[in-house]
């Protein structure tokens, strides 16, 4: 294909087409019979024709014109040479005669110079002495005009400002700010200062709304609220005639539960009864639902029954409508007769309601009150924490008593009594108000929820009132007979004063409540009543507990400064949490307590304080108790730390062998700002209990942490828990900017994600920052540029339906940099786009945007960022609504910095306009030496003048503008701006029109030292939009290259240049264009002569090469600017007549970020057999290159002698050569080292004839210095073990060995080498075995073994995919169900292991290896066994696809390891009565399969090979490579091998599979025998495996903890080295972390999908 020159691939040309050869892609071919070239659109096989449009494109047309210009430019050529000839004679006769003294030749040379300055001039003064009189005219009447603008421009400020200023007094009516005073909503206010107020009081109330509605959530608990079915809906109830009657409005998604109830339910006929209020819900009939309803405040006469869908029937329980009245019954079971689709409503006969909020709740299942009630608020905390101190914990932990809500009215409906229970942090707990007694009528209330009492068990209740100053006594209700529990012939009863504790036994089994009985007239007032009911007899004392006042005030302020922190952790983290901490010390060296951990007093919290590191002697402190980890299980981790605390980590010590919990062989530590949830699965079940470490020295100032740690695996989501407070402060300005009718219609919901490359270490997370505003995303990180990492995802999965209108809206916090948000499409991956336009916005010109979706879409908001950018947790604010609307309608007010900038705008405006002509003349003086360097004839003849122009973006601002220097310079223009596509603003007209005729030649050169990035010069036709065409395409000029073009219109019309570019940004930069009639425009007729800053480096330069020499010199540089990533990293300047043979260089070249090599020169012809002469001249010794010439069309060294040739600048600049075959060359520059080069001078000369180098210079040399040796690659410096082997390689090869030495660390011996593998023989790069001449130990774990293997991974640049799935491998074999002890301690289960080391053979450095394991016994635990035995799948066979016996002769299997050479018939019948077993079995169950098989087979071994190669797209692994091995000569295992393809690798690494298609769990079943039963007949063990290895092994975060631990190791600069030794490894620039964990997170959805559908 092209060459590789970073992120473009250039086409090769390849001569002349032959029908009978095939084509890659993109390969340009000469059609010997038209003149025409054509380039491949895909591969062309053999016999395909040219005109074939599906694999042939004409990209180039050969016609009469071009032979007529190619004469007429070989007519101006040779009198072009006749002329040069002329003046070089002249130049080489002036310079004879000065050769013995120089001096005098520069001032002759200085002399004429001058002359022709002075002549240039005074030509430029006649020219302009015609025009004087006129343009003096014209400028003074301009600096008139332009001071006359000033001061109207000053006037008009200095209003301004007084306008601003009476603003500011805001002293009388006309002072107000435009129309400031009135709101969004129309209001007018009396002035500015009471609309701010007014916003400022609204948002107070808001906020306090938004405070008591998170309270009502944190009430319930997280797994009620998920399991949730309710999602309210906004809802209206109107009569017969139309008119609304009640409204229902929800809460939205940040409490679906939630609505609030407005109107009037009554009984008429004008009226209604009913108003509805959710989606529909699915109800079965049989099954037991929960339901609880939560009232803000209690209310009678109405309640909530369920309305199906289409008969508008109620729920029913025993044939009767079961509804659910919240004053009487806060929460219910029931058992449906009936089932469907149904949704609530609230019913009444006779109901007012005015902002009354309701919460509802059902879920499925019998559930108590406890298992509602979530966490306590903070509030609740000062109110009840006496009473929970004067009571033991696990009193209040076992107690029965759950409070209910009662709330009784008198017969005018107003309440007399209400009992309102206190919630979670006390169920036993309730606040009475109100009155019983005789004057009511009413004596005793039952206040409980039911609870059971069993017979014949002793219950001791306990009821408490500290104030004791009222009278009333609390009785138990058995509700089997309605009676109170009698006690020897008597009720028993507990009077709060005489008798609040005492024993009773239960009498029978059932139900119970609680009731309060007052005998007179009894008032209460706020007061708090607990009582407990606990098994067992206790006295009053066991029950309560007393603290000092101190402690008890200072548990209660622990309790509540610490709430929060609980809080931001869902109930089943604090639940199942395994950690206690406690109050530990820490003694440094000088023994004294250095550091101090303090329990918080819940399980989770620490607080630290105090110095730990080298200084204090002491690195850990200790603050919990011991837990036993299992090496079985997985666990999860969650940290919560301030953010102030230094950066430190937590490890577990315990009595394992290694003293710290390990994972894989490593010491496991957890940084304490991870603020995502890892999972582990320890080395060894042991003890263990946390502590901090750290290996500096830190200061801890009272920093609180919480630690939690699970059994299982767990996800962010799963352990989030209620917002903080802080959250909802924090989030409020942005919450209150947007209207709340469109708050509540969001259809955002931000999450969590990360993404990372670790080959441009960027890093990104984006955070959902509070559950009470889903809207907002917090970053942190780096992304964006040449980061390779520039949008990342953001959102939960939104639904768009077609025809629907949607607008997407941004707000951005101050200081957020420019950020794009888009619309991405889930299905296809990409951005969706509706009539060509991205649905996007962004955060700086376009905050709102409106679309009608043309289609259903699935998508998520990506957020994305063009330039390299640090994030500190910048904030920005998403909306996605239903429906058009403009940026007013979605904003709330304006805020004061937006009134500020009014006046900043104003202030702007006057400055831009004023710095607009002053630039003018700035860039006129700036551009006169451009002018001086440019010929006469260049000038007069120029075509282009230049005019100021702007261009808009879509927004309607001015994004890009252009201003000219004038009449000294029309060439030449200033830009200055953004040009983008993306933003609507990628063309600038910067020229008069120039009228062109069709089918006229005309040269266009553009002259731009420094393009800030790529961009072209078109022509677009006055009065449309339409382009200059050429041969019916789009004809542009590039501005890279200072190239001269050829442009001949098809179409006569007036056209303008104008810029055109897609992403660039200029910023006061200055360009020339110039067009000629006719083709006979060069260089030389171009420029005058260099600019001043090269020409003494120029005239030293001629004045040190011969004159025949600079003549016959047949190099002529180019001037050329490379990019990557739209970043310029080096440029080229040519400098030009009279020095062709000149270069300069800037930027920076060498490393594999860069770039390697660089063309330099324009194509010239070397014939065969001829001698040549090459010289290379630069000055500076520190540069290291070679310079090369190569073939213009292959890239290939020219060769002398079979050996291709190189001059090193430093060693070989100078020498002689003759070609072995004639050919087009162009110079090229092979960088040896990376180098930042600045204004770097040049010169290469390449003459006919063997010359020396006496005759190549005109004066004596002298003596140089000699070159500094050149120490190579530093490969020594970099931290990775090195493997140095010493000795001859002469005649090495797969079945040969050479002996040599080798190093490793403190290791050293004799060795042999070999190379290793099958097709990867052919690689530039080999993989080695290498064998010990006596046993070392490499790795502990391994043991101590001679072989070993060296990868070179030449298909897979990242080095890690080989070794990281056979870890996961491993994972996995250690995760079956059942054990297999001879598998289990291995390093990977029998699959290979290794790690990343350089290899250095005879001092030369050879790259990055992995150090493995071989296919040998030992890999998987073999011991010489008599049966034992390892057979791996060499080719794709029908005997390794189990569909006839296997040979076992290396034609499908081979013997890797048999420990009886001699004796290995048995190996062959035992495998191939597996196979036998496979071919014959006709069975269609699992059953049938293990009993088929399983005498033969480790089945599980197979389905997890058959999960595994499918996951990781294990193409070349289907049917080969994979091995079968057995311990007793019977029962045989699957495991893996050779896994460099894993994760969508194609073989040979240069195209990596789709994630969506490839390898199929389907497929692998059509193609292997085994696995095709497994598939039909083992589905639900197969689909349960999948489940649990998806769970852990398979996760993705998993996954990317086991890539990111391998390549964490391996140093970005060998990864550079490695292009520089190996320039043909494919994937360079891809093949890494990012690619690996984004095809993962793809291949995941697809197979999960397709396992879901097995």
């Amino acid at each position: 294909m092209g060459e590789f020159v970073g992120k473009r691939v250039v086409p090769d040309h390849v001569g002349v087409w032959n029908q009978k050869k095939t084509y890659e892609p993109l390969m340009i071919v000469l059609d010997g019979e038209t003149g025409d070239s054509y380039i491949s659109r895909k591969a062309v096989p053999a016999g395909i024709s040219l005109a074939d449009e599906s694999y042939w494109s004409l990209c180039a047309h050969y016609s009469a014109q071009m032979r007529k210009l190619e004469q007429d430019v070989d007519v101006d050529v040779q009198q072009m040479h006749s002329d040069v000839t002329a003046v070089k004679n002249a130049m080489s006769q002036e310079f004879q005669e000065t050769h013995t003294a120089i001096s005098k030749e520069l001032d002759d040379t200085h002399k004429a110079i001058s002359q022709e300055l002075s002549e240039t001039e005074q030509r430029v003064n006649e020219n302009l002495e015609q025009t004087s009189s006129e343009l003096t005219g014209k400028v003074e009447q301009a600096k008139s005009d332009l001071n006359t603008g000033r001061q109207e421009l000053k006037d008009a400020k200095d209003t301004l400002n007084k306008r601003m200023d009476s603003i500011a007094g805001g002293k009388t009516s006309d002072a107000e700010i435009l129309d400031a005073r009135v709101d969004a909503d129309g209001n007018t206010h009396e002035n500015l200062g009471a609309h701010i107020r007014s916003g400022f009081e609204s948002a107070r109330a808001d906020q306090e709304e938004a405070v008591n509605r998170i309270g009502r959530m944190a009430a319930v608990s997280d797994a009620m609220r998920t399991a949730n079915m309710v999602h309210t809906v906004d809802f209206c109830a109107s009569n017969v005639s139309g008119e609304v009657k009640a409204t229902a409005i929800s809460l939205g998604h940040g409490d679906r539960a939630g609505i609030i109830i407005n109107g009037a339910l009554k009984e008429g006929e004008n009226d209604v009864s009913v108003l509805r209020f959710t989606e529909p819900m699915a109800f079965k009939a049989g099954t037991p639902y929960t339901v609880f309803i939560d009232e803000t405040t209690p209310k009678v006469g109405y309640g909530i029954y369920f309305y199906e869908v289409d008969t508008g029937n109620c729920l029913q329980v025993g044939g009767i409508n079961r509804g659910f009245t919240p004053a009487n019954t806060v929460i219910s079971t029931a058992v449906f007769d009936n089932g469907g689709m149904f949704r609530a409503g609230v019913y009444s006969t006779n109901c007012e309601f005015e902002n009354h909020e309701i919460h509802l709740y059902v879920v499925e299942g019998e559930y108590t009150r406890k298992d509602f009630y979530g966490l306590l608020t903070a509030v609740d905390v000062p109110n009840n924490a006496a009473a929970i101190a004067a009571v033991r914990d696990d009193v209040r932990k076992n107690n029965l008593i759950a409070m209910k809500n009662v709330l009784l009215n008198d017969e005018a409906g107003e309440p007399f009594f209400t009992s309102m229970p206190v919630g979670v942090l006390n169920f036993g707990g309730t606040v009475l108000n109100g009155r019983l007694g005789p004057t009511v009528g009413t004596y005793a209330v039952q206040f409980s929820s039911p609870f059971m009492l069993e017979k014949e068990k002793d219950y001791t209740l306990f009821v408490l009132d500290e104030h004791k100053d009222l009278d009333y006594s609390v009785y138990l209700l058995d509700e089997t007979t309605w009676k109170d529990v009698m006690e020897n012939g008597t009720t028993r009863a507990f009077n709060v004063i005489h008798s609040p504790c005492g024993v009773i036994p239960a009498h029978s089994t059932g139900k119970h409540q609680l009731r309060i009985w007052a005998q007179q007239d009894t008032i209460f007032e706020n007061r708090a009543v607990q009582v407990y009911l606990v098994e067992g007899r206790y006295t009053e004392t066991e029950l309560r507990t007393y603290l000092p006042a101190k402690e008890a005030s200072s548990a209660t302020n622990g309790l509540s400064e610490n709430l929060n922190a609980v809080n931001r952790v869902s109930d089943t983290l604090r639940r199942n949490n395994l950690v206690h901490t406690v109050t530990c010390q820490a003694t440094g060296s000088d023994g004294t307590i250095c550091a101090t951990a303090t329990s918080l007093g819940i399980p989770s919290g620490t607080v630290i304080s105090g110095s730990l590191g080298p200084k204090q002697g002491k690195n850990t402190l200790y603050f919990g108790e011991y837990i036993w980890l299992d090496k079985a299980k997985a666990y999860t981790l969650y940290l919560r730390a301030d953010e102030e605390m230094p950066e430190c980590s937590v490890f577990f010590y315990g009595s394992s062998k290694n003293g710290c919990l390990q994972v894989e062989g490593n010491n496991q530590g957890f940084s304490v700002h991870n603020i995502l949830p890892q999972t582990f699965t320890p080395d060894e079940s042991c003890y263990y209990r946390p502590g901090v470490y750290t290996s500096r020295d830190l200061d801890f100032s009272d920093y609180e942490m919480h630690l939690f740690v699970l059994e299982g695996v767990y996800t962010y989501d799963s352990i989030r828990g209620l917002v903080e407070f802080n959250d909802l402060n924090d989030n409020f300005t942005s919450m209150s900017a947007v209207r709340d009718s469109l708050r509540c219609k969001n259809l955002i919901r931000t999450v969590n994600y990360a993404d990372s490359n670790a080959a441009t270490n960027a890093a990104v997370q984006m955070i959902a920052d509070g559950e009470c505003d889903q809207t907002t995303v917090k970053i942190v990180g780096n992304m964006g540029g040449n980061l390779a990492l520039n949008s990342l995802r953001c959102t939960s999965l939104m639904q768009l339906k077609a025809s629907k209108a949607y607008t997407l809206f941004v707000r951005a916090d101050e200081g957020c940099p420019t950020l794009t948000a888009a619309l991405g499409d889930e299905v296809t991956y990409g951005f969706i786009q509706i009539n060509g336009a991205s649905v996007s916005v962004d955060t700086v010109n376009r905050h709102c945007y409106s679309f009608t979706a043309d289609k259903d879409y699935s998508c998520r908001v990506r957020i994305i960022c063009n330039a390299a950018t640090v994030f500190t947790g910048q904030k920005i604010h998403l909306y996605l609504v239903e429906g058009s609307y403009a940026e007013e309608q979605i904003r709330s007010w304006a805020g004061y910095d937006e009134l500020v900038q009014v006046e900043e705008d104003a202030d702007q405006k006057i400055q831009d306009l004023t710095d607009r002509e002053d630039a003018r003349w700035v860039s006129t003086h700036d551009g006169l030496e451009n002018i001086l360097t440019v010929s006469d004839r260049a000038r007069k003849n120029n075509m282009v003048k230049m005019i100021d122009s702007s261009v808009r973006n879509s927004a309607g601002e001015v994004s890009a503008t252009a201003t000219a220097l004038g009449i000294l310079d029309r060439a030449g223009v200033v830009v200055n701006g953004i040009m983008s596509g993306e933003m609507g603003a990628s063309i600038l007209k910067i020229s008069e029109p120039m009228h062109l005729e069709q089918g006229k030649t005309y040269t266009v050169h553009i002259v731009d030292d420094d393009p800030p990035a790529p961009y072209s010069m078109f022509f677009y036709k006055i009065g449309s939009s339409a382009c200059l065409q050429q041969g019916g395409s789009n004809r542009g000029v590039s501005a890279i290259g200072s190239r001269f073009e050829q442009v001949i219109p098809d179409v006569t019309g007036d056209y303008q240049m104008g810029v055109y570019s897609t992403s660039a940004i200029f910023s006061s930069h200055m360009v020339h264009a110039y067009m000629y009639e006719g083709a006979d425009w060069s260089m030389d007729d171009f420029y005058a002569y260099p600019k001043s800053e090269a020409l003494a480096v120029v005239i030293s330069e001629m004045a040190a090469v011969k004159d025949d020499v600079r003549k016959k010199n047949l190099v002529r540089m180019l001037g050329n600017k490379g990019f990557r990533d739209g970043t310029g990293i080096y440029r080229l300047n040519a400098v030009g007549m009279p020095d062709p043979a000149g270069l300069v260089l800037n930027g920076s070249f060498g490393t594999a970020s860069t770039t390697t090599y660089t063309n330099i020169s324009e194509v010239f012809h070397l014939e065969a057999g001829q001698s040549y002469t090459i010289l290379v001249r630069d000055t500076d010794k520190t540069v290291d290159y070679n310079m090369t010439l190569v073939d213009k069309t292959t890239g290939a060294a020219v060769k002398q002698n079979g050996t291709g040739l190189a001059f090193n600048v430093q060693k070989s600049p100078f020498g002689n050569f003759v070609p072995d075959a004639s050919m087009d060359v162009r110079l090229r520059i092979n960088y040896r080292k990376g180098m930042t080069l600045e204004e770097h001078i040049l010169h290469v000369y390449v003459v006919e004839g063997k010359l020396s180098q006496t005759e190549m210079l005109a004066f004596a040399q002298e003596k140089e210095e000699e070159p500094e040796e050149d120490i190579g690659f530093p490969y020594e410096s970099y931290n990775l073990p090195l493997l140095k082997l010493t000795g001859s390689m002469k005649g090495i090869s797969k079945a040969n060995k050479v002996k040599l030495s080798y190093t490793y660390g403190d290791l050293s011996g004799g060795c042999s080498l070999k190379w290793q593998g099958a097709s990867s023989i052919a690689y530039d790069k080999k993989n080695f075995s290498i064998t010990f001449d006596d046993p070392q130990t490499i790795v502990e774990s391994w043991g101590t073994q001679k072989k070993y293997c060296l990868k070179a991974n030449y298909v897979d640049f990242s080095h890690c995919r080989n070794i990281v799935a056979a870890k996961l491998w491993g994972q996995a074999v250690r995760s079956r169900p059942t054990r297999n002890d001879k598998l289990y301690g291995l390093p990977n289960g029998g699959a290979i292991d290794g790690f990343p080391i350089m290899v250095a053979i005879n001092g030369e450095y050879q790259g990055i290896y992995t150090f493995n394991i071989p296919k040998d016994k030992w890999m998987f635990g073999m011991t010489d066994g008599a049966r034992e035995c390892i057979l791996t799948a060499e080719t794709h066979a029908k005997g390794t696809q189990f569909a006839e016996e296997a040979k076992v002769d290396a034609s499908d299997f081979e013997m890797e390891y048999v420990p009886d050479e001699e004796n290995t018939q048995w190996v062959k019948d035992s495998v191939n009565t597996l196979i036998r077993a496979v071919m014959n079995f006709s069975g269609t169950t699992a059953a049938e399969v293990e009993t088929a098989l399983s005498p033969y087979l480790d089945i599980e071994s197979a389905v997890d090979y058959f999960i595994i190669t499918c996951m990781f797209a294990l193409t070349d692994n289907l049917d080969k490579n994979y091995i079968l091995m057995t311990f007793d000569g019977v029962k045989w295992a699957f495991s893996e091998y050779d896994l460099d393809t894993a994760f969508g690798n194609r073989w040979d690494g240069k195209i990596y599979y789709s994630p969506d298609t490839i390898t199929t769990f389907k497929g692998f079943a059509n193609t292997h025998k085994l696995m095709g039963i497994l598939y039909s007949c083992y589905k639900d063990k197969l689909k349960a495996r999948y489940a649990a290895l998806r769970k852990n092994v398979l996760s993705e975060a998993n996954v990317q903890m086991t890539v990111a631990n391998f390549l964490v190791d391996i140093p970005k600069g060998l990864l550079d080295q490695e292009v520089v030794l190996w320039p043909k490894i494919p994937g360079t620039n891809t093949n890494n972390m990012s690619q690996i964990l984004n095809w993962y997170r793809l291949r995941c959805i697809a197979m999960d999908a397709e396992m879901n559908a097995l």
